[in-house]
């Protein structure tokens, strides 16, 4: 049966204004069966009225009008509530303590409660602070079924007013957050037998028993899961915007920094608990390593956002496709601070029937897909990707030892031998599997000689390696990584951002924009490789189009308010961009590089000639000028081996424009912009980016960071 449930924002001790305010909620659109303060209930440091009235409260002279739930939030709990507590807690059920009759609250830092009406709230107490979490160990290689914690820990827990990783690893354990165990791989394990044996067909069989018995047990955790009504949290979880877009209920995001809000521990346990509504909040004014430009708007009053709904497909999470759907439904809402004063919606009211009552799911039209990292759908005769391996790299956390695999991906700087690019180690090069495949795969296609000392693969025909691309969990430009630094982000829009790049290249004999503001890289919200039309050769006339053309143009708009600060300071500008679809595996996210030159400096005839000269070793092209320009515009069907290309515009009083095409078995290099630069103008020392990072002071970038945003307003 549905029942009416009301959900707040921090009150901060405002107890007579809750009681005021509820009690005309309730007579306006009551009855509610429960009440949810999502955040601080009482003041983190009460004035003498905050302290009457909670006396008045705990007294029963004032009472609250709806049987109200809170937990621990950001800051401690009051001494006499801290001790009706710990009075009452010794005969508290369901994960429940009674304060006063109407005054609930929830037992722990982090934990699941039932209320009378079956409603099954999960929470997650305290603050977000990286650094500390990192120095209690992170989450580590945690098993939640060996996990198991005493009452001593718990309580320790408690005293802390930031997450723990014991705050996590308690839900992670708890069966509503429960996930099935990636399967464990089967080659290797025993010789295998030889086909069409007796032996072969007996493991065969064995195998094929061990595959259902896992895809049964699986689904029989899934399936007996107890589903989650609420997911109530201090903190928004990272990456939450992903696939949100102006479409929305709000028609955006309510802060410009909104995109790099958030915890990525806070976005494992969302993927875990697959709730039908999780509430959070906004960065408060004490909450640790605020987000550079965050409005003082936001921090005085919270912010209040409703996403569209997403989904989370559960079956993903088995070794084998079924025919059901497993498909749960999460909407996701921020709330703003209780009675502020401009006015920002501080409280949702729900009409909700309990979980366990509920049907399936339905997928409301508006819905896009999850924006965490999720394994992929297993398909037919094939196994599912591990998953835990997936999120340890999004969520930073030290994953399990494990065997070299193809898909790794080298650290930064390191350069592949064969092809000069980044991104892959020597031995999944792709243009050494190329250049090895048999004739009857390559007929009509390029081929290239291996260098000398490289041993050649036999000629019979083997399983192929599969380039795995870096996806958003451990990508360098995705906002959701938790090792973006931000505070050299400039400027977020609604469909890219604009950072100065840690290793800037910058001379006083070239250019002196204030706040070293001389060189940015301007890069799409979501993570797309390119921004080329899906009819181009690059795609072979199979791409999506998707939100392209938004991001194009947000992207021109925000180098043309570049180009005109730095006109005003006497610079002109040059841009580069670098794309390969199918060959780097690092090259997955789309990025423009914008540098600020003075305007007496002379480097499109320098630039002009390392171009023919490294097209004509790469043996490719340089287009120049409308050539240049009609590249974007090609439309062919047919696969060409087209992988993408390098296009470098001089924005000078004779603008000059450049495009170099590349194919799968071009090697062109990464550097190749930054490395001529600092030979032509005789600055070695510019042209690794690497030797220019510098021991930079986070606090003295974010002043740079809000100053050159600034000139761009």
């Amino acid at each position: 049966m549905p029942e009416k449930v009301l959900l707040v924002g921090p009150v901060h001790g405002r107890l007579l204004e809750l009681v005021s305010k509820t009690s005309a909620i309730q007579a306006k659109h009551g009855p509610f069966a429960a009440l949810f303060i999502v955040g601080d209930l009482f003041a983190s440091t009460p004035t003498d009225d905050a302290a009457k009235q909670l006396s008045d409260l705990l007294a029963g002279t004032l009472s609250l009008p709806i049987p109200t739930y809170f937990y621990q939030a950001l800051g401690s709990l009051p001494a006499d509530v801290g001790k009706r507590i710990s009075e009452a807690r010794p005969s508290s059920s369901n994960g429940l303590v009674a304060v006063t009759p109407q005054l609930h609250w929830a037992a722990g830092k982090s934990g699941v409660f039932t209320t009378a009406q079956g409603f099954r709230v999960a929470f997650v107490g305290g603050d977000w602070d990286a650094g500390a979490f990192a120095a209690d160990g992170g989450l580590g290689d945690f098993d939640a079924e060996d996990w198991h914690e005493s009452p001593t820990q718990r309580a320790e827990d408690e005293k802390t007013t930031y997450i723990t990783p014991s705050t996590v690893r308690r839900l992670l354990a708890h069966p509503s957050f429960r996930l099935p165990k990636p399967s464990v791989a089967e080659e290797g394990s025993a010789p295998a037998a030889k086909e069409g044996t007796l032996a072969a067909a007996r493991a065969s069989a064995s195998a094929e028993q061990a595959r259902a018995a896992r895809q049964s047990a699986a689904l029989e955790m899934l399936q007996q899961r107890p589903a989650l009504d609420l997911l109530l949290t201090n903190t928004w979880p990272a990456g939450v915007t992903l696939f949100a877009t102006g479409a929305d209920a709000d028609a955006g995001l309510p802060d410009p920094t909104a995109r790099t809000w958030g915890s990525p521990v806070i976005a494992r346990l969302a993927t875990h608990a697959c709730a039908r509504y999780h509430f959070a909040l906004a960065p408060s004014p004490d909450s640790p390593d605020l987000p550079v430009g965050i409005q003082e708007a936001t921090l005085g009053m919270g912010a209040f956002w409703e996403r569209a709904p997403y989904t989370t497909d559960l079956a993903s999470y088995l070794p084998a496709p079924v025919r059901a759907p497993l498909r749960s439904v999460t909407r996701f809402v921020s709330l703003a601070t209780f009675g502020n004063s401009g006015k920002r919606r501080w409280f949702v009211a729900l009409n909700l029937t309990p979980a366990d009552e509920q049907g399936a799911a339905v997928v409301p039209p508006n819905a896009t897909p999850s924006p965490y990292a999720t394994p992929k759908a297993a398909k037919q005769a094939k196994r599912a990707q591990p998953a835990e391996e997936e999120q340890n790299f999004r969520f930073g956390e030290a994953g399990r030892k494990r065997a070299r695999a193809d898909g790794d991906v080298p650290p930064p700087g390191y350069v592949c031998r064969i092809c000069g690019v980044e991104g892959h180690f020597i031995r999944a090069c792709p243009s050494k599997t190329n250049a090895q495949q048999p004739a009857s795969a390559a007929e009509g296609a390029g081929k290239m000689e291996l260098p000398m000392g490289l041993p050649s693969k036999p000629s019979f025909a083997q399983g192929g390696r599969q380039m795995i691309p870096v996806g958003p969990a451990n990508c360098w430009f995705c906002l959701s990584n938790p090792s973006v630094e931000k505070q050299l982000i400039v400027t977020i829009g609604s469909a890219s951002y604009l950072v100065r790049p840690k290793g800037p290249f910058v001379h006083a004999s070239v250019n002196e924009i204030p706040h070293t503001g001389a060189h940015f890289i301007v890069v799409p919200l979501a993570h797309v490789a390119d921004l080329l039309p899906g009819s181009h050769p690059v795609h072979g006339g199979q791409g999506d189009d998707g939100e392209k053309a938004s991001i194009r143009s947000e992207v021109e708009s925000t180098k043309a308010a570049v180009r005109a600060v730095w006109a005003k300071e006497g610079h002109v500008m040059l841009e580069w961009t670098l794309v390969r679809v199918r060959t780097s595996p690092r090259m997955t996210h789309f990025q423009t590089q914008l540098l600020a030159l003075k305007s007496s400096i002379e480097v499109a005839e320098k630039l002009d000639d390392a171009l023919e000269a490294q097209a004509n070793s790469a043996k490719t092209a340089v287009l120049r000028s409308d050539a240049a320009r009609e590249y974007f515009d090609q439309t062919h069907t047919e696969d060409r081996g087209d992988d993408g290309y390098l296009h470098i515009k001089l924005h000078a009083q004779k603008e000059r424009e450049w495009l170099v095409p590349l194919y799968t078995g071009t090697r062109f290099p990464v550097q190749f912009v930054r490395s001529t630069l600092a030979a032509a103008l005789q600055l070695p020392q510019l042209a690794d980016w690497k030797a220019c990072t510098g021991e930079a002071d986070a606090e003295q970038e974010r002043h740079d960071s809000a100053a050159l945003r600034a000139m761009l307003s």
